[in-house]
């Protein structure tokens, strides 16, 4: 059972639209049992890239959004694993977002609601460099923090002097 005190709640103004919380008093108390919330740490699978080879959760764009259990199995994966690989997302302006948005709400940041990645020849960041980029959190000082980023891949190759569409 999950319970809330009675008190008054307490309303902040940030740059990103209201942010209400309740005072100290009034806080969430959890299940009964912190074992059955699959959002705490105990209910993640942490794992190393060594560990799990070439096996990474995978979905497919049109039947997750056609088929309830294949969209609950990659959202389990995000949720547990920390990704899903999700293939067959067009590749047309929005398609980004549209998978964002079915994850939950999209917060619009400094970057704006969506930050491309690329190759410039004189990079401000490193978001901008052909370097490898690690699993990260971006923007861990806003509150609050992201908690998940999509990163698209293009796949492809060019010859020599052409460009991938």
């Amino acid at each position: 059972m999950t319970s809330l005190s009675q008190s008054r709640p307490k309303t902040d103004w940030w740059p990103s639209g209201p942010n209400t919380t309740s005072t100290e008093a009034a806080r969430y108390t959890g299940p009964a049992d912190p074992a059955a919330d699959s959002r705490v740490e105990d209910a993640k699978h942490l794992w190393a890239a060594a560990d799990r080879g070439h096996e990474l959760p995978q979905g497919w764009w049109p039947r997750y959004l056609a088929d309830p259990p294949h969209r609950a199995a990659c959202l389990s994966a995000v949720l547990t694993e920390g990704l899903v690989v999700l293939h067959d997302v067009p590749c047309e302006p929005g398609a980004v977002l549209a998978v964002a948005r079915s994850l939950g709400y999209v917060r619009e940041t400094n970057y704006g609601r969506l930050f491309d990645v690329r190759v410039e020849a004189t990079p401000a960041n490193l978001a901008f460099t052909s370097l490898a980029i690690a699993p990260h959190t971006d923007n861990p000082y806003r509150d609050p923090v992201p908690t998940a980023a999509s990163g698209p891949a293009q796949s492809g190759q060019a010859r020599a002097g052409q460009a991938r569409p």
